[in-house]
């Protein structure tokens, strides 16, 4: 199947099984994931579910000598904040 340009190359991607796309997420470094889950309102539906919140976990921890997450931080937000060129977190 051709696709022109970038336009429409998730589209197949997304009818995988979750469980599929949860292992092929579990390779992904921090930056991927944040940069996957803004593509769609699926991914970021599917990868801000709490239950993936250890996917998020997995992928900090190959990134030597980064900074754990911070209690009042979840893992996709301070990803954001780390590997984000502009802060988007708002702390009271």
């Amino acid at each position: 199947k051709s696709v022109r340009g970038k336009r429409g190359g998730l589209r197949d991607f997304m009818t995988l099984p979750l469980d599929i796309i949860q292992e092929i997420c579990l390779h992904l470094y921090p930056q991927a994931l944040l940069s996957l889950s803004r593509t769609t309102k699926a991914f970021h539906d599917f990868l801000m579910r709490k239950a993936l919140a250890s996917i998020w976990k997995d992928s900090l921890s190959r990134i030597m000598d980064l900074p754990e997450c911070p209690d009042e931080f979840i893992e996709p937000a301070w990803v954001s904040l780390l590997f984000s060129p502009t802060c988007t977190v708002s702390v009271s």
